[in-house]
């Protein structure tokens, strides 16, 4: 499950949905990722309970580890390679107690 906490004031928040995770979706590499994108000016309480700091966007992976939900994450703009090594980093989590 990855969680992206974002806004719509926020240019590397837009730049990160348009740009990144745009090109991601088309290209099918998130395919067999679930993805929810939480607006923190639509949804405050929600949002706040995801972040971790102020600053956003947060993009935030959750992974199941030997029956335990862990939690690892990106914050600021990121570039394809930056979220596709988070997602290699929660899928190898997963797999190792496999």
């Amino acid at each position: 499950l990855m969680v992206i906490v974002s806004s719509d004031d926020c240019p590397a928040c837009v730049n990160l949905k348009s740009s990144t995770l745009q090109a991601m979706e088309s290209s099918g590499e998130l395919a067999d990722v679930s993805l929810a994108i939480v607006n923190r000016d639509a949804d405050p309480q929600l949002a706040s309970r995801l972040m971790r700091g102020r600053m956003i966007p947060q993009i935030i992976v959750f992974s199941q580890d030997g029956g335990e939900w862990k939690r690892m994450q990106l914050t600021g703009y990121q570039t394809q390679g930056g979220v596709r090594s988070l997602i290699r980093q929660a899928l190898t989590l997963g797999r190792s107690r496999s």
